[in-house]
């Protein structure tokens, strides 16, 4: 069986290496990228781990960015552990100097002082133990268990009673006390944090206020409150294993979700840009049949305009020949009458004539006469 220090799985570091270590691109290559001075007292985790001719070399990331291979002599293992919650005691704190190297210069005092700290580590420095403190999920460095006061969960059942003309608190400081009345039924203590002289009570099975322990001492006497106490290396190792595989089912989680939530939102855009086109089709559609039907109106009043002037056209044709012909009639009336009057006219003219001719030739006949007369008379002077 595999010893726990040999298992290859995700680890976090400090990096405390001699200077003069290289990192390198490849574990069997030894070609250099870096040295260690770059990330000395960084926290490093590891990626893969390798033996090269007996010696380990770790592939390590710092900040979610590949480093290289680097050979891990000095540094000082993070052990990782379920959370745990709690609050700062301020009783002979000192800041450790290893928070000044890792590049954490913060008042530690007024960021844990009334608030609900987490721990998820520890680490081993020059013979101490520290915890890692986070504060809303934030890292605050590295300090000595004996400055918090950590939190023991509990099951207790109350009854009202236990806790009528009880001061009851919103916030963990129990500085304000809630003034307006509560209804209390079911209470329960659900947790307890003794050297802070607090308790979590739950009531109404959805409802939580803070409450002095000091109420509750005869509640909690046979509850043995948690201590973070020193486990061996092995205990510290298994732990850091599950909370490294718990990391990972996280992140295969986030994985999972993301490629889901992205999945679903490829499937939603399709769908968006799928019901955007059905609706331009459908509103396109509904365009043209509007066209369409508005068309077909003007078509119909085309058409019934066409219809009118045609049945017009024809009412005023036949207006028209009736018009025609009976103008028509009238001009052969006219020429008709015309046509009387000029062969009544020429009747005249020819009758005036022959009158004229025989008066003509009764005039040339009397001159005849006249011519003869007047020859047998000079004829007669003459003789």
């Amino acid at each position: 069986m595999k010893k726990l220090d040999e298992l290859n799985y995700p680890k976090q570091y400090i990096l405390l290496e001699n200077n003069n270590t290289d990192i390198y691109k490849s574990p069997n290559e030894k070609n250099v990228v870096s040295i260690v001075d770059e990330y000395m007292f960084n926290i490093v985790s590891t990626v893969n781990e390798q033996i090269i001719e007996d010696e380990k070399f770790y592939l390590i990331q710092h900040d979610d960015k590949k480093v290289g291979w680097i050979k891990l002599k000095d540094s000082i293992q993070i052990f990782r552990f379920k959370p745990l919650s709690g609050k700062f005691i301020d009783e002979n704190f000192e800041v450790n100097e290893i928070n000044n190297k890792i590049g954490l210069n913060k008042d530690f005092r007024a960021h844990f002082s009334n608030k609900i700290l987490k721990f998820k580590s520890e680490i081993e420095y020059k013979g101490k133990r520290l915890v890692g403190v986070f504060v809303k999920d934030k890292f605050f460095g590295f300090h000595p268990p004996e400055s918090f006061d950590f939190l023991t969960r509990c099951n207790i059942d109350l009854t009202p009673e236990d806790i009528e003309n009880k001061d009851l608190y919103k916030f963990s400081n129990l500085k304000k006390p809630i003034e307006e009345e509560i209804v209390i039924e079911k209470p329960k203590i659900v947790y307890f944090l003794k050297k802070s002289n607090s308790a979590r009570l739950k009531v109404n099975s959805k409802d939580y206020y803070w409450i002095k322990l000091d109420y509750l001492k005869n509640k909690i006497e046979n509850v043995e409150s948690y201590s973070l106490i020193n486990k061996a290396h092995d205990e510290k190792l298994i732990d850091d294993i599950f909370y490294s595989i718990e990391v990972e089912r996280n992140k295969s989680k986030e994985l999972v979700k993301s490629v889901l939530s992205a999945k679903k939102y490829i499937q939603s855009k399709k769908e968006r840009e799928k019901e955007i086109k059905m609706s331009h089709l459908k509103s396109s559609f509904l365009n043209a049949k509007s066209k369409r039907d508005e068309y077909s109106e003007i078509i119909k009043e085309i058409k019934k305009e066409n219809y009118q002037l045609i049945e017009q056209n024809k009412v005023l044709k036949s207006k028209v020949n009736e018009n025609q012909i009976l103008k028509m009639r009238e001009d052969m009336k006219e020429i008709s009458d015309e046509l009387k009057l000029s062969k009544k006219r020429l009747e005249h003219q020819k009758d005036y004539n022959k009158r004229l001719e025989e008066q003509k030739a009764r005039y040339k006949n009397r001159m005849n006469e006249l011519e003869s007369k007047m020859k047998k008379l000079i004829e007669k002077k003459v003789k």
